[in-house]
Parts: structure tokens; sequence; C-alpha cells
């Protein structure tokens, strides 16, 4: 037997079988409640942790379908173009990280992966974008990269009402005119607060379900924006608050 990249117990061999219980069980005794609980049996907490664990697997198994197509994308590109992409990191995405995906778009042309959108869970304030196009003339300059930020938009759209994020961010380099274009075209706006400290990033954010008013929201913003006047940095803030740096750009513009 051995344990495959979900943590499931799989047979080596086509013929071994595999039995999932619980340690100490014995065929025929019922020295507990049946398995698996009813719904009403569990608590509220164990509910929700229930819902994320089985969230965060599927969201596992479904970038991972498409992993090795992302990779290849970003594989074809030049050592500049996969540093806008990867923003200073030595790989995307790994198996374990795909748990961030909300939304993944892939646009192929045959068996050719060409483009892709990803919007990433940040927190719970925050959604983030990554963009990626296949190097080449006949890759390049055809559409590709703005259809998949459409249909990426889209699904936004459809589901704003459910997502608990308050704004998407799209963290671009300054010198990269064709994701500031599409970013600007649909709907996004830059954050002059935002500016990485070499000057060569900023992000393009956009709004979602209007201005919260709840009292949290309240507090979370009058917290920041006290630790801003006191000359924290957004990196300061963030860790003291518990909360991502563009949430920090999200409070500080309310």
């Amino acid at each position: 037997m051995y344990i495959d990249s979900y943590g499931r117990i799989m047979p080596s061999d086509p013929n071994e079988l595999c039995h999932h219980g619980v340690k100490g069980m014995h065929w025929g005794d019922r020295n507990g409640p049946p398995y698996p609980l009813s719904a009403g049996k569990h608590s509220a907490a164990e509910k929700k942790a229930g819902w994320e664990q089985s969230l965060s697997v599927h969201r596992v198994r479904s970038a991972d379908k498409t992993r090795k197509a992302v990779d290849s994308i970003i594989d074809s590109m030049s050592e500049d173009d996969r540093e806008k992409v990867l923003a200073g990191s030595d790989h995307y995405l790994n198996l374990e990280e795909g748990s961030a995906v909300m939304k993944r778009v892939l646009k192929q042309i045959g068996d050719i992966p060409v483009s892709f959108f990803d919007l990433l869970e940040e927190d719970k304030d925050t959604i983030q974008v990554a963009l990626g196009t296949r190097s080449g003339s006949e890759y390049r300059g055809k559409g590709y990269a703005n259809s998949v930020t459409d249909q990426a938009m889209n699904w936004i759209d459809k589901n704003k009402k459910r997502l608990t994020q308050k704004q998407v961010v799209w963290g671009v380099r300054v010198d990269n005119p064709g994701s500031i274009r599409i970013a600007e075209r649909h709907g996004f706006v830059r954050d002059e607060n935002s500016y990485s400290d070499d000057g060569m990033w900023v992000n393009y954010v956009k709004k979602l379900n209007g201005e919260s008013n709840s009292s949290n929201s309240k507090s979370v913003t009058s917290r920041v924006k006290a630790l801003r006047s006191s000359g924290n940095s957004y990196a300061e803030i963030a860790k003291k608050l518990g909360i991502s740096e563009s949430s920090v750009g999200y409070y500080l513009n309310l």
C-alpha cells in the first residue's frame, strides 16, 4: 500500500484489498453512533471545518487537472515574462497551493494550452489575480488573454453575492502595458498607495459588493487607518492585524 498526494491509502497491487476503518474497531461491534454521523449530530464548528476541508480538497483536485497545462504556458515564457507571473517566486503553484485557486479559466487551441487566468483566495477580504499567455507571435496579440479574463470576471459577477471577499487585486509590473490595459478594460482601478518599494509593481483593484457597512469592517478600517497614520508600513499593519497587504490597501481606500 501507499499514500497518494491526496492522503488516501491506495493498494500497490490491483488484487490487494484496503480497508478504511477506525483504529480498534471490530466487525459486528457497535460501540458508538453509526458512521458517518448525520448532519444534525455535528456542531456548527465541525460542519464548517468539514466544509472547508472538502472545499480545499476539491480545489486541489480541480487545479491539479490543469496544472501541467499552466506549467507549460509558464515554461514557454521568457525569463522577463515569467517574472511578471511569478513575482519573484521560483515556481507558480505546487499541488498543495492549488487549494487557493477559486476559479481557473484555461484557453486551448487544439491540444496546446495558450492562456490561463486564475482567481486566487488570498484571505477573507481579497482575491488575487494571475494571468499568463504562451510566448510566440502565433499566441500573443490574438485576444486570448482578454478572453480568459472575460470568463473569469463573468464568474465573479455571477458569484459575488456569495463571496466573502470585498475586492479583487491584480498586481502588475509597471512595464507590462498589456496587463494594465486588460485590467482597466475590466473595471480595475490603480491603487496609487500600493507601489512596491522598487516602484516596479502596483496593484489594480476592483471592488465587490460596494462598501461594507458592517461594524466589523468599520472597526478594521479605523484600526488600519490609525496604524497607518502612526507611520506603520503596509507589511507592519498586515502582520499586526492578521490580514494581507492587499487588504490593508482596501481598508485605507474606504
